[in-house]
């Protein structure tokens, strides 16, 4: 007896010095960090963290070694020599009795892929899609994804994410467009290419914008945000405790249930407008479950946030609208026969529910499928409305998504951003203009690197083409767009052949992809590269105005050698009129016989430019353009 005693003496012993141990331990270092991390080649490594106030630290990092010594406040920091592409690499951090290790470490190029949902779009949902991710087994492709958060102010601290290596097991939900890009641009460089992915689908240009370039040019802007952050106030008041009927499976068998069909979002089922709980549940038949076997619940795609139960065993939960829904079921939670699924969906903004490919959702026990799409039952549990519930997005305040998901990387050198935003702000083209080079400018500034490569996709075609010509907000907002190519190492990858008129998110995001792939050969390796021309001047010669492009040297044919298509032409009336256009000298000359003295040309300009078929080598579309300010 005595015996035992004191084996139960020691084992309360063991664990509490092991969680005094947790207490003490204080050696940190950024969470930007991590196995199967790749650092930007030759450019100087800094690595920080903190320690005990005052505690000496040792640092080994590939054959370097650097000691140093943590502030009165526990603070430390360190830089590594610059050193070419290569690896693996490991570190290692020593203080005292601690230490971190991490490993397979890649010497290569990071770049920062930012924007909206054209941005986040999966993997698995473009062309082909399926295909392509078997195939992505890449391991010199690397990347994380920058946790959706808001942030109010001045913010150096990343957020705790972890580095993944392409397969087939992590690309299904990376960014298409990313991949692609990256995809081409390790098979043309030959190293080690990291991705910091930081989006947000749905959001408007301010939201992301720096905070240090924008007050100067701008007087308004400054009264902005001030107004923005009051605003965020007033609703963080509003915010109530959720009802207990919503809070977990056992407190729902009170509530009506309706058919749903998923995936299909709330406003499908009669709700326009709604925010706020909901749940749902189905239940389905297991035939077979072999001992050990393993279980997996596929859920697509949830707007915006789901806790998922099943047989009441809680499995899973994530609070972004843009991530796979892939849940490990614990073993002894599935049983043979009848089980019940059930999810909450808290829906914050915007539509709401389930939404992605019907193939996305499914049980997988071993290698049997149970298909999860289909009806199932549903039913609401709070609204917004109804309990005063209200979320800040980030579009209610600009500058929030700079604060959380842009600032925190910029103490890291990258090779260049790649962009790919605007739709959030087709309304506002003016404003545009200036904030999207302010935008630039300050991430630059932001990073310490004032030629820091920038490539961004010019917006795609979208809605219904119109059979004359018209105003149109998209034109409008590539055309601000258009206005960043005046700064230094910039590139845009034209893409108004490329979309979809019923489709704000078209799939074809190879091409995409390669285009970006071209700009940053240009902007960020000097290398030689096509790209689509753009307007440069043009002259009225009595009926006709000849329209030059840039650069000169960029052979521009018609596509499938058809009659030109795409241009308006104008005069004094402001009236324009479908033209006719022919090449000479590799410029097009353009005129119509309803406008016999012209004023101004127009090309490809409609929110869906469908039919606009000139293009430069290698088959690149010619940027839209017009000559007026109407």
């Amino acid at each position: 007896m005595k015996s035992l005693k004191n084996k139960i003496l020691l084992t309360i012993s063991c664990i509490l010095f092991s969680f005094c141990g947790l207490i003490n331990a204080q050696l940190t270092v950024s969470n930007y960090f991590g196995n199967n991390m790749v650092i930007q080649r030759q450019q100087p490594i800094k690595v920080m963290g903190n320690a005990k106030p005052n505690q000496n630290i040792e640092l080994k990092f590939a054959d370097q070694k650097q000691l140093t010594t943590a502030n009165a406040e526990g603070k430390w920091q360190i830089v590594f020599n610059a050193m070419p592409a290569g690896g693996p690499f490991n570190l290692s951090i020593k203080a005292a009795k601690e230490q971190l290790n991490y490993s397979n470490i890649m010497l290569g190029d990071v770049w920062f892929c930012s924007g909206q949902s054209n941005m986040e779009f999966a993997l698995r949902d473009c062309i082909n899609g399926q295909n392509i991710v078997d195939s992505s087994n890449y391991p010199n492709l690397r990347f994380f994804r920058v946790p959706h958060k808001i942030a109010f102010e001045n913010n150096d601290t990343a957020a705790n994410v972890t580095w993944k290596v392409m397969s087939p097991a992590t690309s299904f939900d990376f960014s298409a467009v990313t991949y692609f890009f990256g995809l081409n641009l390790y098979k043309k460089l030959g190293v080690p290419i990291g991705f910091i992915h930081s989006n947000w689908g749905g959001t408007n240009i301010e939201s992301w914008m720096p905070s240090n370039n924008n007050t100067d040019l701008n007087p308004d802007f400054k009264d902005y945000v001030n107004k923005s952050k009051k605003r965020i106030e007033e609703l963080k008041a509003l915010w109530v405790i959720t009802p207990s009927e919503c809070k977990g499976p056992k407190d729902i068998n009170n509530l009506n249930w309706v058919d749903a069909e998923v995936p299909g979002y709330l406003e499908n089922y009669g709700y326009p407008g709604f925010n706020g709980t909901v749940w749902y549940k189905k239940s389905i038949n297991v035939d077979s479950l072999p001992a050990d076997s393993k279980t997996i619940i596929h859920l697509g795609y949830v707007d915006d946030a789901d806790s998922t139960w099943i047989n009441g065993q809680f499995v899973g939960t994530t609070n972004e609208y843009n991530i796979f829904r892939n849940y490990v079921v614990p073993t002894g939670v599935l049983k043979k026969g009848n089980n019940q699924i059930v999810v909450r969906v808290d829906d914050f903004r915007g539509a709401g529910g389930f939404w992605g490919s019907s193939t996305n959702f499914e049980l997988l026990v071993d290698t049997n499928r149970y298909a999860l799409n289909g009806k199932w039952k549903f039913k609401p549990c709070s609204k917004n409305a109804q309990f005063d519930l209200q979320e800040p997005g980030p579009n209610d305040i600009p500058q929030s998504l700079y604060y959380g998901m842009v600032e925190p990387y910029t103490q890291f050198p990258v090779k260049g951003v790649i962009w790919y935003q605007g739709e959030a702000n087709v309304t506002a083209a003016a404003e545009y203009k200036l904030q999207f080079q302010n935008l630039i400018n300050g991430w630059r500034k932001a990073w310490r690197n004032p030629d820091m490569a920038f490539c961004f996709v010019q917006l795609a075609n979208y809605l219904p083409s119109l059979p004359n010509p018209s105003e149109s907000d998209w034109a409008e907002l590539r055309e601000a767009q258009t206005t960043a190519l005046q700064l230094p190492n910039i590139a845009m990858a034209v893409a108004i052949d490329i979309g979809e008129a019923n489709n704000i998110h078209p799939k074809n995001k190879q091409e995409v992809g390669k285009r970006l792939y071209f700009g940053a050969l240009k902007a960020a390796y000097h290398m030689d590269a096509p790209s689509s021309v753009i307007y440069m001047n043009h002259e009225i010669v009595a009926d006709s105005i000849i329209v030059s492009f840039s650069p000169t040297s960029a052979k521009i044919f018609v596509s499938n050698n058809q009659l030109i298509k795409g241009f308006a032409i104008a005069g004094v009336n402001r009236v324009f009129y479908w033209a006719n256009a022919k090449i000479e000298n590799n410029k097009l000359v353009v005129w119509s016989p309803n406008v016999t003295k012209p004023l101004a040309v127009r090309y490809a300009w409609a929110d869906n430019p469908e039919g606009a078929n000139l293009y430069n080598e290698p088959n690149l579309p010619v940027s839209p353009f017009r000559t007026d300010c109407w």
